[in-house]
């Protein structure tokens, strides 16, 4: 007999269909056609002075938003005044989600609502109704289990397959460092494969390191307590640059390793220790791809946690903590790319967002300039993209501990940015893109200020 909580998810499913068959839905890029107006929300403001969530509406939005279903409830902390609840199931338009710790969203309900929800909490409607159809079986036994203990013992499974997972993964790992990478050493390395050395073998030895002697003994250390694996994947965040790093160069070595000499080179390498069952660009895929498993187990671990009525709030900062390494590589294309930055932009940091801004110096008359948001630091560029790829020269840049941060009296799309110490400019920025400006302006007010926050702890 279909449990309670199974005949609320069918009743929502229901309604989802009803409504994908009466909204404009592309699904090929999860989107919709707004029928809402254009959101002059209603705001309240929060005791530090930031507008929260708010309601509709005037002027007319045809702009397309992805469009997500929420995985499990969401239910804010009570100071949390700018976050909204949800319910599993749910439909929302994404407004935002440059941060992947919090995306503004909208609901579908009528009068909508909108606030800031975790990024880990959503799916694609077509990734969604996958896993719906994805269920882990247990093996039926005599003694009655409560809903909970059996989402507690789902959330095992998923904890002893992630285990299992990673010790093929660290196998895999030494495949690659035995049997390629450290055959790259060998005097009798042809020249043009030993010039290439660096490229070839990317930082593979750095991640069977990290995964053989941190990553794994940090998963077995938390085998009687599943519940708290999320903990070491938050407390290894700074080595998944190990992965950043992996993802960014993997591209260029695979098109080298398609080449002649380094095609043959590598297949006789396969050929010698593996009988050519697996190529180095194989291993190299399989590498690759790891990323995105710990993605799926952690949306697992949460699902499971969330049935079983425990915290989840570790197993949703490891999945932000996954989720937000494929944007960590493509926003190195914006760092790799500032020019006379006075200092090591490989020292920035996370890139936490940046958009086009009229920016205006004191009193000086706007221009267009691209912004970047870094650790406390905000950073004004100039951006020329008749160059390839497109380049930005640095113009300023902002300690935001220096600043406080408000929005205009008068044009409430535009930034204020006032100097707490004598010498110092004031800057104001307004959203380049007009039908975007509410949402580019709550989202920055939102993130300088938690960076503001976070730096006076």
């Amino acid at each position: 007999m279909a449990s309670r909580r199974q005949k609320q998810f069918d009743r929502k499913y229901s309604s989802y269909r009803k409504f994908t068959a009466s909204e404009d839905v592309n699904y090929s890029s999860h989107s919709s056609r707004s029928s809402f107006r254009s959101e002059s929300m209603t705001s309240r403001t929060d005791r530090r002075g930031r507008s929260t969530s708010s309601e509709i509406v005037t002027g007319s939005d045809t702009r397309s938003y992805p469009v997500y279903i929420a995985i499990q409830d969401y239910t804010p902390d009570a100071n949390d005044v700018e976050a909204i609840p949800l319910e599993q199931g749910q439909i929302v338009e994404v407004l935002d989600k440059k941060n992947p710790a919090s995306w503004l969203v909208r609901t579908k309900a009528r009068p909508p609502q909108s606030g800031w929800i975790p990024g880990s909490y959503f799916e694609t409607p077509t990734e969604y109704y996958k896993q719906r159809r994805r269920t882990r079986e247990i093996e039926a036994t005599s003694t009655t289990m409560t809903e909970d203990q059996e989402a507690l013992l789902k959330r095992d499974q998923v904890y002893h397959d992630l285990l299992r997972s990673e010790e093929e993964f660290v196998a895999e790992l030494r495949t690659c460092v035995d049997n390629y990478v450290r055959l790259l050493d060998d005097i009798n390395v042809p020249p043009e494969i030993a010039a290439n050395k660096e490229k070839l073998a990317l930082n593979v030895t750095e991640l069977y390191n990290f995964h053989a002697n941190v990553m794994l003994k940090g998963l077995n250390y938390y085998s009687d307590d599943p519940g708290k694996v999320g903990q070491t994947f938050v407390r290894l965040e700074r080595d998944f640059d190990h992965h950043v790093q992996f993802f960014k160069d993997l591209p260029a070595t695979i098109e080298l390793l398609e080449q002649q000499p380094y095609k043959d080179f590598f297949q006789s390498l396969s050929d010698k220790y593996e009988a050519g069952s697996h190529t180095f660009s194989e291993h190299l895929k399989n590498v690759s791809e790891r990323i995105t498993h710990y993605q799926n187990y952690f949306k697992e671990f949460v699902k499971y946690t969330a049935r079983a009525n425990q915290s989840s709030k570790s197993m949703q900062k490891a999945l932000e903590l996954t989720l937000g390494i494929p944007q960590r590589v493509h926003d190195l294309v914006y760092t790799d790319n500032i020019q006379q930055y006075p200092g090591d932009t490989n020292k920035l940091g996370r890139l936490i967002r940046h958009d086009s801004f009229e920016v205006a110096e004191g009193d000086e008359p706007s221009k267009e300039r691209y912004v970047f948001l870094f650790k406390n630091k905000l950073m004004i560029t100039d951006k020329n993209d008749r160059t390839t790829p497109t380049t930005y020269t640095h113009c300023a840049s902002i300690r935001l501990d220096k600043y406080t941060v408000t929005t205009h009296t008068l044009h409430e799309d535009t930034i204020i940015l006032k100097p707490k110490e004598l010498g110092l400019p004031q800057f104001s920025l307004k959203p380049k893109d007009l039908g975007t400006s509410e949402y580019v302006r709550k989202a920055w007010m939102k993130d300088i200020t938690e960076e503001q926050e976070a730096y006076g702890k």
